[in-house]
């Protein structure tokens, strides 16, 4: 008889122990919540820093003023041609807009 109680309460303690694994990856989500949540309340940022700096975007917006391409406005200020897309999308930026044809005025339509 003691020695069925003794096998029945290691068999519940290893039941035991190899539960704890399962419930590990649940506490450290909900740990990182809780730590994510009180570094933003100090004022902590997460995310990759923003390429559009007001720096950026007047050097942009003069680079555009002198007629030159899409392409090598990002090529010179060292962002994507999609980031100089989507600063004009966005309002950031005012497209160039002369008579000729270029790409900023078949993009305002």
């Amino acid at each position: 008889m003691i020695v069925w109680k003794l096998d029945r309460l290691g068999r519940s303690l290893r039941d035991l122990i190899a539960m704890l694994p399962e419930l590990e990856p649940s506490w450290l989500v909900e740990r990182t919540r809780v730590g994510v949540k009180a570094a933003q309340k100090r004022g902590g940022k997460f995310g990759q820093n923003p390429k559009e700096t007001p720096e950026r975007l007047a050097r942009v917006q003069n680079l555009i003023n002198q007629g030159t391409t899409s392409t090598q406005t990002a090529k010179m200020v060292g962002v994507s041609r999609a980031t100089v897309y989507r600063c004009v999308a966005v309002g950031m930026i005012i497209p160039y807009d002369d008579e000729a044809e270029t790409y900023w005025s078949v993009l305002n339509g």
